[in-house]
């Protein structure tokens, strides 16, 4: 974010998450493989290693953008993330991660299990599930731009809507293969996608100063919701709960992040900037 150009921030850094998208669907087809010959434990020690080959090229590559001032003292500066009239939209961005990180988690936790129990075969609800991340790479590269053309307001809000509507086109999907696997897709850009914008949202509204706190604690606060996302899933299959329930209830996040996008109006530091001569 910082070494983006302002008018091109938010799609700067959705092209970097995507590589988040790209993992998990990497980890998808690659579990399958590795556990019935090698076990659960492989995909540990597969994640882990790739982890370790990772450190080194960070430690020798990853520049500093803001230099360390030899007076400054060991603080996390939570108190500027509500001055400066930033509090409003600090709230709304918690909501908004909260929400649907909430969300993405139900569905990569679930999803195969209550598509395979609509009478989808488990092996194309697993593809389903690998096709929301893959819908989230499409998404992040095609919202990114036209968050920082026009902002985030009715851009974004609309992913979020067309999530819940394709939510309830696949508790409608029944054993329909092809129209799962369509509906999963467009469930990632609205998922996926959306929450790669929604991370060069919280860069692009926080100063350089604070901007790893403002995106740190907007995510930790969405993580939260990532924790609950697939406790409440969970809760609800063991109640036997009905699967148009499940899935009218997951519904609710991206109704409630596209709620809270509109609401913020378009604010001056989210409006899109002239590119620099």
């Amino acid at each position: 974010a910082d070494f983006a150009p302002p008018e091109k921030r938010a799609t700067a850094v959705a092209i970097m998450f995507c590589t988040f998208s790209l993992g998990a669907a990497f980890g998808g087809f690659v579990a399958p493989w590795l556990m019935p010959d090698h076990g659960w434990q492989s995909v540990f020690l597969f994640c882990g290693g790739m982890g370790v080959v990772l450190l080194p090229f960070l430690l020798a590559a990853l520049p500093e953008s803001l230099p360390p001032k030899r007076d400054a003292k060991v603080s996390i500066p939570v108190g500027k993330l509500f001055a400066s009239g930033r509090s409003r939209m600090t709230v709304l961005l918690w909501i908004i991660f909260f929400a649907n990180l909430m969300e993405l988690y139900i569905l990569t936790s679930w999803l195969p299990t209550t598509l395979n129990a609509q009478g989808v075969a488990l092996q194309w609800a697993q593809v389903a599930t690998a096709l929301v991340q893959i819908g989230g790479i499409v998404g992040a590269l095609s919202l990114s731009p036209l968050v920082d053309r026009f902002g985030p307001q009715y851009v974004l809000s609309a992913a979020f809507c067309s999530a819940a509507l394709c939510i309830v086109a696949l508790s409608l999907a029944g054993e329909s293969v092809p129209l799962t696997l369509v509906c999963a897709f467009v469930l990632g850009i609205g998922t996926v996608g959306a929450q790669n914008c929604n991370n060069g949202i919280a860069a692009k509204f926080y100063p350089t100063e604070i901007r790893a706190t403002g995106v740190g604690w907007a995510l930790a606060v969405g993580r939260i919701g990532s924790i609950l996302g697939p406790t409440v899933g969970g809760v609800l299959l063991s109640t036997q709960a009905d699967i148009r329930t499940i899935f009218l209830v997951a519904t609710v996040p991206p109704l409630v992040a596209a709620g809270a996008y509109l609401s913020m109006g378009r604010s001056p530091d989210l409006a899109p900037e002239a590119p620099e001569d």
